[in-house]
């Protein structure tokens, strides 16, 4: 998948919110369909309510009008009598129609059934027209009698009242009807405040949801992105550990044979005080690149620990001895370590390397030259004890934004010519096999200080041969051995060493060879045997050869000792030594061998 893609799902899968847009489509199509229907209802009812009034207004006018054209005819004047009463019989129907009462065209002014109080007014109006229009009849019917039915008569003086009382209720009912398109203004413009309220909360929601759904993806697209790049990480790192643990056997003979022809010309050539020096460099050389190739096999988590209980401080003597020269003369070492500092139980190499890494950190912060110390104490804290080594700085420092990413396998701050970012991660990845941790505090302009805690060990130091002994202090003999490597170079250089420590040798590339020497000569003192060759393993071979006869035998491999058990070999019974194992080292190695079997040595 290229990167940068969007997440992939799987087929057949719908996706959980796929019905968010169309939800939020429907809540807005049903708001505006609320919005064009209120605004639907509420015309229709502005248009009736006006019709009201203006049913109302013809109300006041016919009766005002059958009022004044009353008042004329029995003054004498030539009015219609007839006129006169449609007149008050057209302000009958309209009030009727607010009733309800009245049919056809006029039901659209009717008062609303749930209005009591405006059809209890339209009720009074109706039957004091009623009363209006039995007075009005009266004097017309007085005035055509010739009864005293004119102006300022009793019946007058009744008329008028009657007449008063009629545009007062009706103009009640129309400020009741008022009061109600009033209200019905005030709720409708409620339902369309509600309605648009309502709309922009649903569609704030919807943004909200809409924004939340896209950090969401944004975020699910950056976790997918972060998992695929920490897959190609884990696919490099493992692809790295199969090769270097692939490679290891091959570069540990190469190794093992230029350590060992250096170390025979030490053996040989005494007086040569400019060879040796020579020598030791090279040795040295060889160490370092065998500590490199340990560093990609503890990274890859392909090299297994070789734990010793040891006092740091020691450690840290012997790496300022030997990194000095190769910090430079413009960077300042000093070391200091507590008095009683505590044991800790450790793989002496891998922990050196740590601080080798850091050290090497700490040069290149400094260009143009400061002070590096590294310190080493005790401490306890929440029920714990620990060592604690501190390697700190005056350099640069490192920005805030770049701590959190230090530890990460390929992150490096440095140029890709100066290092491929391993050396932190692997002092992580050391640091925590042992049980403890790495921090680290730094400062822009104020240098960085990384601090070792590893557990307290109770148990004594771990006794070891001394690997910085001299060539002379190794042990020799004259028994037989039979040296049998598939790798010539390790083979001749190993052979070598051992008749230049007085040893009879054999040396053989195969086990079938192997068998042949022993049918031929006998079995020998000791075979010193790989145990990953072509054709017959090692473990193979010795238990052809003790078929034969009992034989001591030591176990030389570049190999881990997890790839030696899955040869049948048992790590805690046997004698495993490593390729890269220095003259002296394996000197002692074969001596406790023969003398724990021959009680001294044995004959030939």
């Amino acid at each position: 998948m290229a990167a940068g893609s969007p997440p992939l799902r799987r087929a057949g899968v719908p996706d959980e919110r796929a019905w968010v847009p169309w939800a939020v489509l429907g809540v807005g199509l049903v708001s505006v369909a609320l919005l064009i229907g209120s605004d639907a209802v509420q015309r229709r009812s502005s248009l009736r309510h006006l019709q009201v009034i203006q049913a109302l207004a013809e109300v006041q006018t016919s009766v005002s009008l059958a009022h004044l054209w009353l008042e004329e005819y029995v003054s004498g004047d030539e009015i219609d009598g007839g006129e006169i009463f449609g007149r008050i019989r057209r302000a009958r129907v309209l009030v009727e129609a607010m009733l309800g009462t009245a049919g056809g065209d006029l039901e659209r002014i009717a008062i609303p059934p749930r209005e009591g109080a405006l059809l209890d007014q339209a009720t009074r109006l109706l039957a004091s027209i009623d009363e209006f229009e039995a007075i009005a009849s009266e004097r017309r019917q007085g005035f055509e009698r010739q009864l005293p039915v004119g102006i300022g008569s009793a019946l007058d003086v009744e008329y008028d009242r009657v007449f008063d009382r009629v545009l007062a209720q009706a103009g009640e009912l129309g400020s009741g009807y008022g009061e109600l398109m009033s209200r019905q203004r005030r709720r409708g413009r409620l339902i369309f405040l509600v309605i648009v309220s309502a709309w922009s909360a649903i569609v704030a929601v919807a943004a909200t949801g809409l924004r939340n759904r896209e950090q969401h993806r944004r975020r699910a697209e950056e976790a997918l992105e972060h998992s695929r790049e920490q897959l190609l990480r884990s696919q490099k790192l493992e692809a790295l550990g199969r090769l270097a643990g692939g490679l290891a056997h091959d570069i540990n003979n190469y190794l093992a044979a230029i350590r060992g022809h250096c170390e025979l010309v030490r053996m040989k050539h005494h007086d040569g005080e400019r060879l040796e020096r020579k020598m030791d460099s090279v040795i040295r050389t060889v160490g370092r690149a065998t500590t490199l190739l340990d560093r990609l096999l503890v990274f890859s988590r392909r090299q297994p620990m070789e734990l010793e209980v040891v006092r740091l401080d020691r450690v840290i003597d012997g790496l300022a001895k030997m990194m000095q020269p190769s910090l430079g003369e413009d960077v300042r070492l000093t070391t200091g370590a507590a008095a009683d500092l505590w044991n800790v139980e450790v793989d002496l190499a891998q922990i050196e390397q740590v601080l080798v890494n850091l050290l090497v950190n700490a040069r290149d912060a400094m260009p143009t030259g400061g002070r590096i110390e590294v310190a080493a104490g005790n401490r306890s804290a929440d029920g714990a004890e620990q060592v604690v080594v501190t390697v700190g700085d005056t350099g640069r420092g490192i920005p805030a934004a770049d701590l959190d990413h230090i530890f990460e396998p390929f992150w490096s701050t440095k140029d890709k010519s100066r290092g491929g970012g391993l050396g932190l991660a692997t002092a992580f990845a050391v640091v925590q096999q042992h049980g403890g941790s790495l921090e680290v505090a730094s400062e822009v302009g104020r240098g960085t200080t990384f601090e070792i805690r590893l557990p307290r060990c109770r148990r004594p130091e771990t006794l070891l041969p001394d690997d910085a002994a001299t060539v002379e202090d190794a042990l020799g003999g004259d028994e037989r051995i039979l040296l049998v490597d598939d790798n010539p170079d390790f083979r001749d250089s190993t052979r070598a060493l051992l008749e230049a420590l007085g040893y009879r040798v054999a040396a053989v590339g195969d086990g079938e060879s192997a068998l042949a020497a022993v049918d031929a000569d006998g079995l020998p003192d000791l075979v010193l045997c790989d145990v990953v060759m072509p054709g017959m393993s090692g473990p193979e071979l010795v238990e052809k050869i003790r078929e034969r006869g009992a034989v001591e035998v030591i176990f030389v491999s570049g190999h881990p000792a997890e790839v030696a058990a899955r040869y049948g070999l048992d790590p805690e019974t046997a004698h495993l030594v490593k390729k890269q194992i220095a003259v002296t080292a394996l000197a002692h190695e074969i001596r406790k061998v023969l003398d724990g079997s021959a009680g001294g040595g044995s004959q030939p």
